[in-house]
Protein backbone atom coordinates (compact mmCIF):
# COMPACT_ATOMS: atom_id res chain seq x y z
CA UNK A 1 0.00 0.00 0.00
CA UNK A 2 1.31 3.44 -0.89
CA UNK A 3 2.08 5.71 2.00
CA UNK A 4 0.72 9.24 1.84
CA UNK A 5 2.13 12.21 3.67
CA UNK A 6 0.01 15.21 4.49
CA UNK A 7 -0.49 17.99 7.02
CA UNK A 8 -2.82 16.98 9.84
CA UNK A 9 -6.45 18.00 9.50
CA UNK A 10 -6.44 19.08 13.17
CA UNK A 11 -5.91 22.64 11.97
CA UNK A 12 -9.01 24.74 11.48
CA UNK A 13 -8.06 26.80 8.45
CA UNK A 14 -9.53 30.28 8.68
CA UNK A 15 -8.52 31.28 5.16
CA UNK A 16 -8.55 28.62 2.40
CA UNK A 17 -5.45 29.80 0.56
CA UNK A 18 -1.73 29.05 0.38
CA UNK A 19 0.71 31.91 0.84
CA UNK A 20 4.06 32.02 -0.90
CA UNK A 21 5.55 35.44 -0.11
CA UNK A 22 5.03 38.64 1.85
CA UNK A 23 6.23 42.23 1.86
CA UNK A 24 5.44 44.78 4.55
CA UNK A 25 1.69 44.46 5.26
CA UNK A 26 0.85 42.40 2.16
CA UNK A 27 1.01 38.71 1.32
CA UNK A 28 0.59 36.82 -1.96
CA UNK A 29 -0.90 33.39 -2.56
CA UNK A 30 0.12 30.70 -5.04
CA UNK A 31 -2.10 32.34 -7.67
CA UNK A 32 -0.24 35.64 -7.21
CA UNK A 33 -3.27 37.30 -5.61
CA UNK A 34 -2.42 40.00 -3.09
CA UNK A 35 -4.00 40.42 0.35
CA UNK A 36 -3.61 42.87 3.21
CA UNK A 37 -2.30 40.83 6.13
CA UNK A 38 -4.40 41.55 9.22
CA UNK A 39 -3.20 38.34 10.91
CA UNK A 40 0.51 39.09 11.18
CA UNK A 41 1.37 35.55 12.17
CA UNK A 42 -1.12 35.99 15.06
CA UNK A 43 0.59 38.93 16.61
CA UNK A 44 4.29 38.29 15.96
CA UNK A 45 5.11 40.47 12.94
CA UNK A 46 5.32 43.96 14.41
CA UNK A 47 7.28 45.18 11.39
CA UNK A 48 5.43 43.20 8.75
CA UNK A 49 7.02 40.82 6.26
CA UNK A 50 10.64 40.94 5.17
CA UNK A 51 11.65 44.28 6.67
CA UNK A 52 15.17 44.82 5.30
CA UNK A 53 16.77 45.48 8.70
CA UNK A 54 15.24 42.30 10.14
CA UNK A 55 16.22 40.22 7.11
CA UNK A 56 19.78 41.55 7.41
CA UNK A 57 19.91 40.69 11.12
CA UNK A 58 18.62 37.16 10.45
CA UNK A 59 21.25 36.58 7.76
CA UNK A 60 24.07 37.90 9.93
CA UNK A 61 23.04 35.74 12.87
CA UNK A 62 22.58 32.63 10.71
CA UNK A 63 26.11 33.07 9.41
CA UNK A 64 27.59 33.02 12.92
CA UNK A 65 25.38 30.87 15.17
CA UNK A 66 21.93 29.56 14.34
CA UNK A 67 20.91 28.11 17.70
CA UNK A 68 22.22 26.83 21.00
CA UNK A 69 20.26 25.77 24.08
CA UNK A 70 21.15 28.31 26.75
CA UNK A 71 20.93 25.78 29.57
CA UNK A 72 23.64 23.74 27.80
CA UNK A 73 25.97 26.68 27.17
CA UNK A 74 25.60 30.45 27.36
CA UNK A 75 25.74 32.40 24.13
CA UNK A 76 26.19 36.05 23.31
CA UNK A 77 22.85 36.87 21.59
CA UNK A 78 20.90 35.76 24.69
CA UNK A 79 23.20 37.68 27.03
CA UNK A 80 22.90 40.81 24.91
CA UNK A 81 19.17 40.67 24.26
CA UNK A 82 17.78 39.80 27.69
CA UNK A 83 19.23 42.78 29.64
CA UNK A 84 17.98 45.15 26.94
CA UNK A 85 14.51 43.61 27.16
CA UNK A 86 14.48 43.76 30.96
CA UNK A 87 15.35 47.47 30.86
CA UNK A 88 12.05 48.12 29.12
CA UNK A 89 9.87 46.44 31.75
CA UNK A 90 8.51 49.25 33.97
CA UNK A 91 8.63 47.57 37.37
CA UNK A 92 10.63 48.14 40.53
CA UNK A 93 13.12 45.71 42.01
CA UNK A 94 15.40 43.14 40.45
CA UNK A 95 14.26 41.58 37.21
CA UNK A 96 15.38 38.48 35.37
CA UNK A 97 13.88 37.01 32.24
CA UNK A 98 13.91 33.95 30.04
CA UNK A 99 12.84 33.27 26.49
CA UNK A 100 10.42 30.44 25.76
CA UNK A 101 9.46 28.94 22.45
CA UNK A 102 5.74 29.72 22.65
CA UNK A 103 3.13 31.55 24.67
CA UNK A 104 1.81 28.34 26.24
CA UNK A 105 5.25 27.52 27.60
CA UNK A 106 5.50 31.01 29.09
CA UNK A 107 2.10 30.53 30.72
CA UNK A 108 3.03 27.15 32.15
CA UNK A 109 6.29 28.49 33.55
CA UNK A 110 4.38 31.34 35.19
CA UNK A 111 2.04 28.85 36.87
CA UNK A 112 5.00 26.72 37.99
CA UNK A 113 6.65 29.79 39.52
CA UNK A 114 3.41 30.71 41.30
CA UNK A 115 3.17 27.22 42.78
CA UNK A 116 6.75 27.21 43.97
CA UNK A 117 6.67 30.73 45.41
CA UNK A 118 3.31 30.51 47.16
CA UNK A 119 3.02 26.81 47.94
CA UNK A 120 -0.53 26.91 46.54
CA UNK A 121 -1.93 25.23 43.45
CA UNK A 122 -5.14 27.14 42.65
CA UNK A 123 -5.38 29.70 39.83
CA UNK A 124 -8.10 32.18 38.92
CA UNK A 125 -8.56 33.07 35.24
CA UNK A 126 -11.20 34.95 33.26
CA UNK A 127 -14.08 34.20 30.92
CA UNK A 128 -12.99 34.63 27.31
CA UNK A 129 -9.30 34.43 28.15
CA UNK A 130 -6.75 32.56 26.05
CA UNK A 131 -3.47 31.32 27.52
CA UNK A 132 -2.36 28.48 25.26
CA UNK A 133 -3.10 25.00 23.92
CA UNK A 134 -0.96 22.75 26.11
CA UNK A 135 -2.80 20.77 28.76
CA UNK A 136 -2.25 23.05 31.76
CA UNK A 137 -2.58 26.26 29.75
CA UNK A 138 -5.74 25.14 27.96
CA UNK A 139 -7.42 24.67 31.34
CA UNK A 140 -6.97 28.41 31.95
CA UNK A 141 -8.78 29.34 28.75
CA UNK A 142 -12.14 30.91 29.42
CA UNK A 143 -14.12 29.02 26.79
CA UNK A 144 -14.74 25.39 25.86
CA UNK A 145 -14.86 25.49 22.05
CA UNK A 146 -12.60 24.77 20.34
CA UNK A 147 -9.79 24.18 22.82
CA UNK A 148 -11.34 22.00 25.54
CA UNK A 149 -13.84 20.07 23.46
CA UNK A 150 -13.22 16.33 23.54
CA UNK A 151 -10.49 16.49 26.20
CA UNK A 152 -12.60 15.14 29.03
CA UNK A 153 -11.98 16.12 32.64
CA UNK A 154 -9.12 18.57 33.15
CA UNK A 155 -7.02 19.11 36.26
CA UNK A 156 -8.82 20.75 39.16
CA UNK A 157 -7.84 24.02 40.82
CA UNK A 158 -8.67 26.47 38.01
CA UNK A 159 -11.56 28.89 38.51
CA UNK A 160 -13.07 31.44 36.12
CA UNK A 161 -14.77 34.76 36.73
CA UNK A 162 -16.21 37.39 34.32
CA UNK A 163 -13.82 39.76 32.55
CA UNK A 164 -14.80 43.37 33.34
CA UNK A 165 -14.11 45.85 30.57
CA UNK A 166 -15.28 49.19 29.24
CA UNK A 167 -15.76 47.25 25.98
CA UNK A 168 -18.38 44.81 27.26
CA UNK A 169 -21.32 44.78 29.66
CA UNK A 170 -19.38 43.37 32.64
CA UNK A 171 -18.83 45.83 35.48
CA UNK A 172 -16.16 45.84 38.16
CA UNK A 173 -18.86 45.04 40.74
CA UNK A 174 -19.99 41.93 38.85
CA UNK A 175 -16.43 40.61 38.62
CA UNK A 176 -15.73 41.38 42.29
CA UNK A 177 -18.96 39.65 43.33
CA UNK A 178 -17.97 36.58 41.29
CA UNK A 179 -14.51 36.59 42.87
CA UNK A 180 -15.97 36.74 46.37
CA UNK A 181 -18.47 33.99 45.51
CA UNK A 182 -15.60 31.66 44.63
CA UNK A 183 -14.36 31.85 48.19
CA UNK A 184 -17.81 31.23 49.63
CA UNK A 185 -18.85 28.20 47.57
CA UNK A 186 -15.93 26.91 45.47
CA UNK A 187 -12.56 27.04 47.24
CA UNK A 188 -10.67 28.34 50.25
CA UNK A 189 -8.90 31.60 49.46
CA UNK A 190 -5.70 30.10 50.85
CA UNK A 191 -5.71 27.57 48.00
CA UNK A 192 -5.19 30.26 45.34
CA UNK A 193 -1.61 31.04 44.34
CA UNK A 194 -2.16 33.31 41.35
CA UNK A 195 -4.61 35.28 39.26
CA UNK A 196 -3.81 35.33 35.54
CA UNK A 197 -5.33 37.91 33.22
CA UNK A 198 -4.75 39.54 29.84
CA UNK A 199 -4.52 43.37 29.92
CA UNK A 200 -6.21 43.24 26.52
CA UNK A 201 -8.01 40.04 25.60
CA UNK A 202 -7.16 38.70 22.17
CA UNK A 203 -9.46 35.82 21.33
CA UNK A 204 -11.91 37.13 23.91
CA UNK A 205 -12.80 40.03 21.62
CA UNK A 206 -10.00 42.63 21.82
CA UNK A 207 -11.30 44.03 25.09
CA UNK A 208 -9.32 46.18 27.50
CA UNK A 209 -9.38 45.09 31.14
CA UNK A 210 -11.08 47.66 33.36
CA UNK A 211 -8.24 49.78 34.83
CA UNK A 212 -10.03 50.20 38.17
CA UNK A 213 -10.58 46.44 38.42
CA UNK A 214 -6.93 45.82 37.54
CA UNK A 215 -5.93 48.08 40.41
CA UNK A 216 -8.34 46.20 42.66
CA UNK A 217 -6.67 42.93 41.62
CA UNK A 218 -3.22 44.32 42.40
CA UNK A 219 -4.28 45.24 45.93
CA UNK A 220 -6.23 41.99 46.40
CA UNK A 221 -3.26 39.82 45.40
CA UNK A 222 -0.90 41.75 47.65
CA UNK A 223 -3.24 41.39 50.63
CA UNK A 224 -3.68 37.65 50.16
CA UNK A 225 -0.19 36.60 49.11
CA UNK A 226 -1.07 35.77 45.51
CA UNK A 227 0.86 36.48 42.34
CA UNK A 228 -0.73 38.65 39.66
CA UNK A 229 0.30 37.31 36.25
CA UNK A 230 -0.18 39.59 33.27
CA UNK A 231 -0.33 37.52 30.08
CA UNK A 232 0.74 39.83 27.25
CA UNK A 233 1.28 37.18 24.59
CA UNK A 234 -1.59 38.34 22.37
CA UNK A 235 -1.57 42.03 23.28
CA UNK A 236 1.96 42.03 21.87
CA UNK A 237 5.07 44.06 22.51
CA UNK A 238 4.46 47.71 21.59
CA UNK A 239 1.17 47.02 19.86
CA UNK A 240 -0.92 49.05 22.33
CA UNK A 241 1.24 52.17 22.01
CA UNK A 242 3.54 51.35 24.94
CA UNK A 243 6.02 48.48 25.28
CA UNK A 244 3.71 46.63 27.68
CA UNK A 245 -0.09 46.79 27.68
CA UNK A 246 -0.43 46.60 31.46
CA UNK A 247 0.92 50.16 31.76
CA UNK A 248 -2.43 51.42 30.42
CA UNK A 249 -4.08 50.06 33.57
CA UNK A 250 -2.30 52.30 36.08
CA UNK A 251 -0.62 49.36 37.80
CA UNK A 252 2.52 49.52 39.89
CA UNK A 253 4.00 46.06 39.60
CA UNK A 254 6.74 44.84 41.90
CA UNK A 255 6.53 41.25 40.69
CA UNK A 256 5.84 40.46 37.08
CA UNK A 257 6.37 37.32 35.06
CA UNK A 258 7.98 38.21 31.78
CA UNK A 259 6.17 36.18 29.17
CA UNK A 260 7.44 35.68 25.66
CA UNK A 261 6.74 39.12 24.26
CA UNK A 262 9.14 39.19 21.34
CA UNK A 263 8.40 35.89 19.68
CA UNK A 264 9.57 36.93 16.23
CA UNK A 265 12.85 38.33 17.55
CA UNK A 266 14.01 35.32 19.57
CA UNK A 267 17.42 34.06 18.34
Amino acid sequence: MDKFYNVTDAFTMVHPLTLVKGKNARVWDDNDRSYIDFVGGIGVLNFGHCHPHIVKAIIQQAQSLIHYAYNAAAHQPYQTFMPRLCELVPISGELAGMLTNCGAEATENAIKIARMKTGRTGVIAFDGGFHGRTLAAVNLNGKVAPYKRGLGALASGVYHIPFPSPDNNISDEQAIDALQRLFMVETDIDNIGAIIVEPVQGEGGFQLLSPTFAQYLRKFCDEHGMLLIMDEIQSGYGRTGTPFAFTHLGLSLTLFYLARVLRAACP
